[in-house]
């Protein structure tokens, strides 16, 4: 018995609706993208990721408490960072492993994805690996999440400057629940927020044998060239730096931070790199958020 023939019509119908479905989908995880990259305040707060990268690993692995029997996970290797923040360990060659824990997640349609296939991925890393469905690597789709990253960056400055956005957000509110004159407290610490110009002029390295595997907390000292808003009257802000990396910073850079003041030394946003331009976004900020 032989398989029924399919006319040349009929195939190129059959087609026709195969690229209108992976188009449709395709459209979908776009403009879930979009979506997410229009939300600045969720891009500092959930620290997104955005990548291009193929997919190395698929699997169905058993898991007695879900529905259908199996928890889907696929395992992503970045090969280009196209939004990442400073402090961020991530970097092209890593892996990146959506595991689909609440077991309501489907499959994903294979085609277009299989092991080889290359994507792009938007993550949110505040606790875990959080990601919206991949969209196909094409090079009309990269353009676009190109251009929608293009977009935060004319609004935001980057990545350091957005968190810094998002804490001057944060202060202000805090200050508006505080009576005036006394300053917000954070885990049980008077906590002074101030936004300024400086320039790093100490950077604690790392050492290469820590005691016991414990990493050593880093530390770097930013002398003050100007404060763009709050109270802060010493010359130099001794700083946490929470990070192997310390946010990217060089030693001798001029910088723009965001710290809360406290007793012992100050804890401070990621530097993001001082310009004219990126200092004007600042002060707009200032004066939308405080009307100062």
């Amino acid at each position: 018995m032989t398989a029924p023939r399919v006319s040349k019509p009929a195939f190129l119908l059959l087609s026709i609706l195969t690229s209108s479905l992976l188009c449709a989908d395709s459209t979908q995880s776009l403009a879930a993208v979009h979506k997410r990259l229009q939300d600045h305040r969720g891009l500092a707060q959930h620290h997104a990721l955005v990548f291009a990268g193929e997919i190395t690993r698929m699997q169905a692995i058993p898991r007695p408490r879900c529905s259908a029997g199996v928890e889907h996970r696929v395992t992503y290797r970045i090969s280009e960072i196209l939004w990442l923040e400073s402090d961020s360990p991530d970097a092209p060659g890593y892996t990146v492993h959506k595991g689909f824990i609440d077991c309501t997640e489907k499959p994903l349609p294979s085609p277009p994805f299989a092991v080889g296939t290359k994507v792009l991925v938007y993550c949110e890393t505040e606790r875990d690996f959080a990601c919206l469905a991949p969209v196909e690597f094409t090079r009309q789709h990269e353009m676009k999440v190109r251009t929608w990253l293009d977009e935060v960056r004319s609004e935001e400055g980057g990545p350091a400057l957005l968190q810094i956005h998002e804490k001057l957000f944060e202060s202000a509110a805090l200050l508006r629940k505080t009576s005036p004159g006394v300053p917000p407290v954070l885990n049980g610490e008077p906590h002074r927020p101030f936004l300024f110009v400086g320039q790093i002029t100490r950077i604690q390295k790392m050492s290469d044998f820590p005691m016991f595997g414990v990493l050593p907390r880093l530390e770097m000292d930013i002398a003050v060239s100007h404060v763009l808003w709050g109270d802060y009257k010493q010359a130099v802000v001794p700083a946490w730096c929470n990070s192997a990396k310390c946010g990217g910073a060089a030693l001798g850079e001029k910088v723009i931070m965001h710290c809360y003041a406290t007793r012992s030394r100050a804890e401070c946003s990621a530097p993001a790199p001082y310009s004219e331009d990126a200092v004007k976004k600042v002060e707009s900020w200032i004066t939308q958020e405080t009307g100062q």
